[in-house]
């Protein structure tokens, strides 16, 4: 009897594309390559993930509902649940719910569940409020991506919870010193520069003005370090941040380069990766950089600890060390980044076992929880006469 899923079911809500997205649509391309299983992408018909989805080639549909980054939409989750609930049950034989954000969660899960689909979460947050600990129990099995959102997870029970580290893939780039110099050209710097940079949105978790704080400091002792800054506004606004790159005297030096894609180009322009962001749940971006071999500094603080302490790559600094702490680190780094970045040898060994093959073998064991009901839906589709994951 069959016992694995035939169709995957990914639902997002909102507008922008974000790393919960690029995780799921990598593990849905992992799926695809070691298991021949499909995803199906449910999305706001104008998102960037939809775009990025039909980009990888996935069968995207549209979710009828207008994009919406709110974590918990209490009237979003009543307003279209007959829609919802006739389109999962038009593919319900053989399918799996995976719901890489928790926005998705109470909007999907309760039509999901009432239909029998199994419901997973890969809950990529960092948080223990309240509503989260109650939206959650919506999902029969919790995929948490690092200790430290799996310690977080106290309202979930064990038999109910897996750790699986997120997907990379191995990282294929135009050589990094023609993206080095056409940033630098950008920026009308010379080739001999050194080139340290952010890549985040402008959360004040991430803490982009720390970065700016360390940038002035080091500019004032290097007049050859230039710096860029990859993301655009969160709670903090491009103007606001235009502002302060005026205010602390390094328009010359700094460019604000906005969202650009693909990350991996970004990164490997650089000499240095500055990631000063705190509570970070894990973080996509130090593990790409020590995969493109780019030496990185990371605040020594949750999902940074473990990548850190598992891989290294980089630097840690303490979660108190204050601009001036963070830049002696850096500078430091300038001099020994040879010693710090990791081998090629190292870095393939880590990509394997990243790979979206090896994540999507951890991710079937936990669909394989639930075989019995793909067993049965297999079973109700040949009955019928329809074709199970048909969309």
């Amino acid at each position: 009897m069959h016992r694995d899923p035939r169709l995957v079911i990914m639902p997002f809500t909102g507008k922008r594309l974000g790393g919960s997205h690029i995780s799921g649509l990598v593990l849905a391309d992992g799926l695809r390559q070691r298991f021949d299983l499909n995803s199906v992408i449910v999305a706001p018909e104008k998102s960037e993930v939809t775009d990025f989805a039909r980009g990888m080639g996935f069968t995207t549909i549209d979710s009828g509902a207008a994009p919406s980054n709110r974590a918990y939409d209490p009237l979003g989750a009543l307003l279209g649940f007959r829609s919802r609930y006739s389109m999962l049950s038009r593919l319900k034989d053989g399918a799996v719910l995976h719901v890489n954000d928790m926005s998705a969660l109470p909007i999907w899960g309760p039509a999901a569940r009432l239909i029998g689909i199994p419901v997973i979460h890969h809950d990529r947050a960092n948080g223990r409020k309240f509503p989260k600990c109650l939206a959650i129990q919506i999902a029969e099995h919790v995929i948490s991506i690092s200790s430290f959102c799996y310690a977080s997870l106290a309202c979930v029970g064990e038999h109910r919870k897996t750790l699986v580290t997120d997907p990379f893939k191995y990282p294929d780039t135009p050589p990094p010193s023609e993206l080095k110099n056409a940033i630098l050209q950008e920026m009308g710097a010379n080739d001999d520069c050194i080139l340290i940079g952010f890549s985040g949105n402008f959360w004040e978790r991430k803490r982009p003005v720390f970065f700016l704080e360390t940038a002035r400091i080091l500019a004032a002792r290097n007049p050859r370090l230039r710096f860029v800054i990859f993301g655009r506004p969160g709670d903090i606004s491009e103007a606001r941040m235009q502002d302060l790159i005026q205010q602390m005297q390094l328009g010359a030096v700094c460019l604000l380069a906005g969202f650009r894609t693909p990350a991996d180009n970004n990164i490997a322009a650089l000499d240095i990766l500055a990631m000063p962001a705190i509570t970070e749940p894990f973080g996509r971006t130090p593990v790409e950089a020590l995969l493109l071999g780019v030496p990185y500094v990371a605040t020594d603080d949750a999902g940074h600890s473990e990548i850190l302490e598992k891989w290294a790559g980089g630097v840690g600094v303490p979660l108190n060390a204050d601009p001036e702490e963070f830049a002696n680190v850096i500078e430091r780094m300038i001099t020994s980044t040879d010693q710090i970045a990791l081998s090629l040898d190292d870095r393939r060994l880590i990509a394997t076992e990243l790979s979206p093959t090896s994540h999507a073998e951890a991710v079937m064991q936990v669909y394989r929880k639930f075989g019995d009901r793909f067993a049965r839906g297999e079973m109700s589709g040949s009955e019928t006469g329809h074709s199970p994951g048909a969309v």
